[in-house]
């Protein structure tokens, strides 16, 4: 939930990030973003990571259902995304094949200068969350490799 908004992922082929206003005559379900997008909420902002455009977006509370603006673009292979009072962070999973997985970040007030990396040369990294100055993601591991996932962690 988000002030008069409720938000929801469904991960389906026709999935997206939706949202709706309870109270709201209509009962109208609006989308918010398209499939494969998560979205985060900070401030007066919506954050939105899309998996097929290989970019996070951001946009006012108030312009829902209208046209984000770009937030960092380039990012292939977007697998999770975090907010909090020192930025965005997010991780790409690289090949699969290959520890060139990375955690990444970029301030609030923009990526104008590129992301920061937080981790480089990860397996496959995945469920990024923030908590007491840290950063924590999870490494599912390479793919076919008989190694198990493993939790990580990095000062913000």
């Amino acid at each position: 939930m988000d002030g008069p908004a409720i938000y929801w992922s469904q991960t389906s082929e026709s999935g997206g990030v939706y949202f709706c206003t309870p109270g709201d005559p209509t009962g109208d379900t609006k989308m918010h973003a398209e499939p494969g997008s998560m979205t985060a909420t900070w401030g007066d902002m919506h954050y939105l990571m899309s998996e097929s455009k290989d970019s996070i977006f951001e946009c006012e509370k108030t312009a829902r259902g209208g046209s984000p603006a770009t937030f960092i673009s380039g990012e292939l292979g977007l697998t999770s995304m975090a907010v909090g009072c020192t930025g965005v962070y997010w991780t790409v999973g690289g090949t699969g094949t290959s520890a060139d997985g990375a955690v990444k970040m970029c301030p609030l007030d923009g990526c104008g200068a590129g992301p920061r990396i937080i981790a480089s040369g990860q397996a496959r990294p995945t469920s990024i969350t923030l908590r007491n100055g840290l950063v924590y993601w999870t490494n599912r591991g390479l793919e076919g490799s008989a190694a198990s996932s493993e939790v990580l962690r990095a000062r913000l």
